[in-house]
């Protein structure tokens, strides 16, 4: 019983503490027909720069995303979400209901490039449109889910993270450790 006290607190320890760095970060590349963002420049000698985003960055569904943690780095894909009104793993209409509504079911693409990179489902979360927040659901029939690893250069690893959500719509969002620093809007 100790023993299992002293396992859950490390690894608890472990999940709270990565992806805290203060180099944590994650990125995409730009479209090359996007406007550059210079500084902007009105007609009094007063110099007026554009105002820098605030917040996580800003994702797409379908394109890569470059996430760095220390000295680790992996490219992240997130689908679209698929949705759901059941879990198909139960055999009868009775059960696998989602108690909010409907299932969101994002799949999720990682490869290592750079040190040991971890991941997993608990690294990302829903914000519900009145800013309500949705941890993953444990389902049996939507596929592998994304598990957590730690992923050398080149290493990849495919899974789907699920939520019980009561709409459509809400922003999936990357948070590794205490901030967040990535989002994709549906």
């Amino acid at each position: 019983m100790r023993r299992t006290a002293i396992v859950a607190a490390t690894i608890a320890a472990v999940a709270l503490t990565a992806g805290c760095g203060t180099g944590d970060k994650i990125t995409t590349a730009k479209p090359a027909s996007s406007p550059s963002s210079s500084p902007t420049y009105s007609p009094s000698p007063t110099y007026s720069p554009s105002p820098s985003p605030t917040g996580p960055n800003q994702m797409d569904f379908g394109s890569v995303a470059t996430a760095t943690s220390g000295n680790a780095t992996a490219n992240i894909t997130v689908t679209a979400p698929t949705f759901a009104t059941r879990d198909p793993g139960f055999s009868t209409a009775d059960y696998g209901k989602p108690k909010n509504g409907i299932y969101a079911i994002f799949s999720v693409s990682t490869v290592g490039v750079s040190g040991s990179f971890s991941i997993g489902a608990m690294n990302f979360y829903v914000r519900g449109s009145d800013g309500t927040r949705y941890q993953e659901t444990a389902t049996i029939g939507f596929g592998a889910d994304l598990s957590y690893s730690n992923l050398g250069p080149q290493e990849p690893i495919k899974g789907n993270v699920v939520f019980d959500l009561p709409s459509r719509s809400g922003t999936l969002v990357y948070a590794p450790g205490l901030s967040a620093l990535g989002e994709w809007k549906f």
